[in-house]
């Protein structure tokens, strides 16, 4: 019995050290620059989409500008948490329009730079992506239920 409970004991120690100390997923892209940022998200769409060069070269300026929007965003974000002001149904509605407005904005600008079947490509490429983010999402959200 002894030898069980030291067994478990030890390989519980195990487990915990085994992880990595920044977490086990964290993002490796949040410490790079937009442009790093932009520079690898584009080489992999030029991998996906067979883009040519200077459609990469399009993709990485629009991404650039994308990723520095986000982390303001993020950093907005941020910053009124700490302020623990909840912002008003009126902020929090003209924040989801910028949004969407953003968002909208991208998807035309890439519409211009990818060829037709490129672009219909990259939209099953964005479904996939945003329907393998909710079933991580949902099975998060399980074992939080537990």
């Amino acid at each position: 019995m002894k030898r069980l409970f030291v067994s478990m004991l030890l390989l519980a120690f195990v487990n915990v050290f085994a992880q990595r100390p920044d977490g086990p997923r964290s993002n490796p892209l949040k410490d790079m620059t937009p442009e790093q940022v932009a520079e690898i998200k584009a080489k992999r769409m030029t991998l996906a989409l067979d883009l040519t060069e200077q459609q990469e070269n399009q993709v990485e300026q629009l991404l650039v500008q994308e990723t520095t929007q986000l982390r303001e965003r993020r950093e907005a974000k941020r910053n009124q948490k700490e302020d623990a002001k909840k912002p008003s149904p009126e902020q929090m509605h003209a924040n989801a329009v910028a949004h969407l407005e953003q968002r909208i904005a991208f998807k035309r600008e890439m519409k211009s730079i990818l060829s037709d079947e490129q672009y219909v490509q990259w939209n099953k490429m964005l479904e996939e992506k945003h329907k393998m983010r909710r079933e991580h999402l949902k099975r998060r959200h399980a074992r939080r239920r537990r």
